[in-house]
């Protein structure tokens, strides 16, 4: 699991059989030296990698074999009047394609300005994206993609 916060961690957590306690385990103390704040719940990928959103806009991976993480792509609006945050929970409805939901918020006033869905294709590390700011209410706070076949 990714933690946000005054500790921005990385903990791995055991549950064995479910018939005891958790074990929880540290495998990264701190998130704030790599500048990494994770706006998301953690995705197991098909690629063996887990990602998550960040609060700048990011698509963040952690490598549990490597014990790394790195930014996987930015999906930042590339306007100056906007900052760009991963909200709501990624999926990958199809092996080998991440999606999600951007919010991009005018930093002036802090209003809503759009929401995209974005589709991360891993082979290729290519992202496309599709304006839903009609289909999304400002206060749905979680949003997400899900396979229903």
């Amino acid at each position: 699991m990714a933690t946000s916060g005054i500790s921005n961690r990385v903990l791995q957590v055991d549950v064995g059989a479910c018939t005891a306690e958790p074990v929880i385990t540290e495998q990264v103390s701190d998130l704030n030296c790599v500048d990494i704040f994770p706006s998301t719940r953690m995705l197991s990928g098909s690629d063996d990698l887990l990602y998550f959103g960040t609060t700048d806009g990011f698509l963040a991976s952690y490598n549990p074999t490597g014990n790394s993480i790195i930014k996987q792509i930015d999906l930042n609006h590339f306007s100056s009047d906007t900052k760009t945050r991963v909200v709501g929970f990624l999926s990958e409805p199809i092996d080998g394609f991440i999606m999600g939901i951007v919010a991009d918020t005018l930093i002036a006033n802090g209003n809503p300005s759009s929401r995209r869905l974005f589709k991360f294709d891993i082979t290729n590390n290519i992202v496309t994206y599709q304006n839903i700011s009609e289909l999304l209410l400002n206060d749905e706070l979680y949003p997400g993609v899900v396979s229903l076949q």
